[in-house]
């Protein structure tokens, strides 16, 4: 079976998981589920054709949704991608003061593939909002030949507020 999680990353992501309920049927291995999550969305491959390994690709794609109605990708997206915030060590020009200390803000923007197309680094103490669109115009399309563009074709954003 491939996996997609290293056992560093499982052992950082299973507290996150909800707890096995007490009572009822023992609930099949979340990493194994897991794992079969992770090979649909990065393959992009029909439940169906889960491979047995990852196990009942029903209880995949079921736990998948249990998982987003329970609030469990917000939890492993808010303890690990959201990365927008750098200490700073020494200052510097675009270093500002938080709650969480001093810091830069870095503000990227991926195409469909996870490749960055665009980034932005702005101090701490600048709302991610009202950086959107600034990093926005940081956008650079690359083309076979000529300069980048610096608009794309389309824009998909997932806004989230804390």
């Amino acid at each position: 079976m491939e996996r997609f999680l290293t056992d560093k990353q499982w052992a950082l992501i299973s507290p996150l998981l909800p707890p096995q309920k007490p009572k009822g049927r023992k609930r099949a291995d979340d990493r194994q589920t897991l794992e079969g999550i992770l090979w649909v969305l990065k393959t992009g491959s029909w439940w169906q054709d889960l491979p047995r390994e990852y196990g009942s690709k029903t209880r995949c794609h079921r736990r998948l949704k249990e998982w987003q109605e329970e609030g469990v990708w917000e939890r492993v997206w808010r303890a690990f991608l959201d990365g927008t915030f750098v200490p700073a060590k020494k200052g510097g020009g675009k270093v500002g003061l938080t709650k969480r200390g001093k810091g830069s803000k870095v503000m990227l923007v991926v195409e469909g593939q996870g490749l960055p197309i665009g980034v932005l680094v702005e101090s701490a103490q600048k709302s991610e909002v009202k950086l959107a669109e600034a990093t926005l115009t940081t956008v650079k399309v690359p083309r076979r030949v000529g300069r980048p563009k610096i608009r794309p074709k389309e824009v998909r954003a997932t806004i989230v507020i804390l």
